[in-house]
């Protein structure tokens, strides 16, 4: 018992907090408001008839399975509510659009909102401020942004999350809210986050990975009690047709369950922050020891460092060609390069014109 709670702990609480304990919740609803109108099933016959330790094992053995399907499937889930699955391309294209401009009313009011709060303007500023304030994105909400305290001006400046890049907008808010974060190392860095994830979660210490995954559980809860209720709303809509069927109790629940989906939507949006914080945390923190890992330097100008991580990403995402010989060479730590000196050991870049391996010695196609 010990070393499954320890296991919990070191790593599974995520998926117990993300996935089987939203999935408990959701069966819990069915088995109260739905099961009670399927008794003339068989299998739902016995589960109403069972006793109460009986009914509770069930219960877990349903949150622990359809959690972990879940759990197997959040990629594709995940996928349909950002906007990049199963969405036609003239819908996904308008929201982009959409997007896109609240993006850019959400920035001309935030500048403003600043413009506004500063003592000493410069000349340029005033003209700034004078061309956003004549804006009718930004002159409808100005009675609204004038009266903005602080606080409330920072918890405005808090709904802006947008990837930096217009090319990087989603459809959705949830797809926005989390593509600001997997583009940050590319921005900032040249560093695809996204395609070194493996390497840069090795790379950096037990604890950041953990808080991400404990950031990550806080959206999944919500994503998963969204699918689920979903779930239960269309069979409690189905039962209507069962002959011993509870209709206003079906309808009442499957109507406020499909109301209850934005709420949790909007909860699952608003929770990517925390994730968002720890992955720039990552990004930050472990391009050092990943620069170390990979036997390379990281240089003191940051435009250097640009360049190398942009010069790697490319050679892992595209096959190995002559030119990334040497591609990295100026970045690689002293020595990495030097062939060995132990007895009986030749380095294969002595003969510059000696064939690569066959198919059947182990290649680095996956970076």
């Amino acid at each position: 018992m010990n070393d499954i709670a320890k296991g919990i702990l070191a790593g599974g609480w995520s998926l117990v907090a993300g996935w089987i304990l939203p999935t408990a919740i959701n069966a819990l609803v069915f088995g109260f408001f739905v099961l009670p109108s399927l008794y003339t099933i068989p299998v739902a016959h016995h589960l109403a008839e069972a006793s109460v330790g009986y009914k509770g094992l069930a219960i877990l053995a349903v949150s622990v399975v359809g959690g972990l399907m879940l759990n197997a499937l959040q990629t594709p889930l995940y996928r349909v509510l950002e906007g990049y699955l199963l969405w036609p391309s003239s819908i996904y294209r308008k929201r982009v659009e959409h997007h896109v401009k609240s993006k850019r009313v959400l920035e001309k009011r935030l500048r403003t909102i600043a413009l506004r709060t500063f003592e000493d303007l410069t000349r340029e500023e005033k003209e700034e401020l004078a061309k956003l304030e004549a804006d009718p994105d930004v002159s409808k909400f100005a009675n609204q942004d004038q009266d903005l305290t602080k606080v409330q001006s920072a918890l405005l400046a808090e709904t802006a999350r947008y990837p930096t890049n217009d090319e990087q907008v989603a459809p959705t808010r949830l797809g926005n809210a989390i593509r600001r974060f997997e583009v940050y190392g590319l921005n900032r860095y040249r560093l695809d986050s996204q395609l070194l994830w493996y390497e840069l979660t090795a790379a950096t210490p037990k604890q950041l990975t953990r808080q991400i995954d404990t950031a990550q559980a806080g959206v999944d809860f919500f994503i998963c009690l969204l699918y689920g209720q979903l779930l239960v709303a269309v069979t409690a809509l189905a039962s209507l047709i069962a002959s011993h069927a509870h209709n206003r109790v079906l309808l009442i629940t499957a109507a406020a369950l499909v109301v209850l989906t934005p709420i949790w939507y909007r909860l699952a949006w608003i929770n990517t922050d925390d994730w968002a914080f720890t992955v720039r945390a990552l990004v930050n923190l472990g391009r050092k020891p990943l620069a170390e890992g990979l036997g390379l330097v990281l240089p003191r100008e940051l435009d250097r460092e640009r360049e190398m991580w942009l010069r790697y990403c490319q050679m892992v995402k595209e096959p190995y060609d002559k030119q990334y010989a040497h591609v990295l060479d100026e970045f690689r730590l002293e020595g990495t390069s030097q062939r060995s000196e132990k007895p009986g050991l030749e380095s294969s870049s002595d003969d510059p014109d000696k064939e690569e391996p066959d198919s059947n010695d182990r290649d680095g196609d996956g970076g």
